[in-house]
């Protein structure tokens, strides 16, 4: 009997070191089990660039590709700062990504989609690895140049401070080009080819940046041409008091002083001259000014259409 004890122990022991060993294994079997990933996931895994181990995890997730009104009861506003994209939740291991169909954002989904994803490996880092990636990850952001993303981390860093090197680690994999070869090496093991996600996050990014600096430099030229006006109106004005003078003395002189009348006709045409200039200056002005508005507003009236198909705040049950 006692060595039927020993031996019963031996193998709940046993059992339980492999469990705890090999429990990700274990889990994951479980949920691939008749889990079949739709064509939409598969491409979505594949164009994101994802190893066939981390395709693994990304389908463990059970990832979706929801509409605005779905995706906003599955990732609500404030859950994390890119809940508009995409959102991971790791007690219920899904994965959700906002479908956006705008030809100008092409590769927002498969960024979403990796971006997610790394939080899920991060769940699964051992800690002693996941010591050392973060101090690798910290060593990043003290010695950053790129400002976008030191500006989204930094949100992070208000809004969700407990995950922030979670978040750094999949901001820096999908956004920043160039990374440690610590850091390189080890993001390998997740993408075939990181670029190519990063690329994917210029190019839709740029779709913002590039209308945003537009719009800036609009602002910027508008403002100049302000002043120019306002400085070219105020010298009309003086200029038309002026000019109303010299006419009144030159029609006075005109039939009393013919001499003095024909002295001062060419200073008055000068003056007449000078004005007529002005006043062609300042209506190139105005045209000008009104043209680039129009060029402006149109401009932010695309980035605001691309902000809006890229948040699930635009569906009113949502909120």
């Amino acid at each position: 009997m006692r060595v039927f004890r020993i031996a019963l122990l031996t193998a709940l022991i046993f059992g339980v070191g492999y469990t705890l060993t090999n429990r990700w294994f274990l889990y994951d079997q479980w949920r691939l089990f008749n889990y079949q990933p739709s064509t939409v996931i598969a491409q979505l895994a594949t164009e994101a660039q994802l190893t066939d181990s981390s395709r693994k995890v990304f389908y463990v997730n059970h990832p979706q590709v929801s509409d605005k009104a779905d995706f906003a009861k599955k990732c609500p506003i404030g859950s994390e700062k890119t809940a508009i994209l995409g959102c991971y939740h790791g007690n219920q291991r899904s994965i959700f990504v906002l479908n956006v169909d705008t030809p100008e954002l092409q590769g927002i989904e498969q960024v979403t989609a990796a971006h997610e994803l790394l939080h899920a490996e991060y769940d699964r880092l051992p800690g002693k690895q996941r010591a050392t990636i973060d101090k690798q990850l910290q060593a990043v952001y003290d010695n950053l140049q790129n400002q976008d993303v030191k500006d989204t981390v930094d949100a992070y860093r208000k809004s969700e401070p407990d995950a922030l090197l979670n978040e750094m680690h999949s901001i820096f994999a999908t956004q920043l080009p160039v990374l440690p070869p610590a850091l390189e090496t080890y993001y390998k093991q997740y993408f075939k080819d990181r670029q190519a996600v990063v690329a994917a996050y210029a190019k839709y990014n740029n779709a913002f940046v590039s209308r945003q600096n537009q719009v800036k430099e609009a602002d910027a030229q508008l403002a100049a041409w302000k002043a120019e006006m306002d400085q070219l109106e105020a010298s009309l004005k003086q200029q038309q008091g002026v000019i109303a003078q010299r006419r009144a003395n030159l029609q006075m002189l005109r039939g009393s002083n013919v001499a003095a009348y024909n002295a001062q006709v060419d200073s008055f045409n000068y003056l007449i001259d000078n004005y007529n200039n002005g006043v062609a200056r300042f209506k190139q002005l105005v045209n000008q000014y009104n043209d680039l508005v129009a060029t402006r507003n149109s401009v932010a009236l695309e980035e605001q259409a691309l902000v809006k198909a890229i948040s699930s705040s635009s569906v009113p049950a949502a909120q």
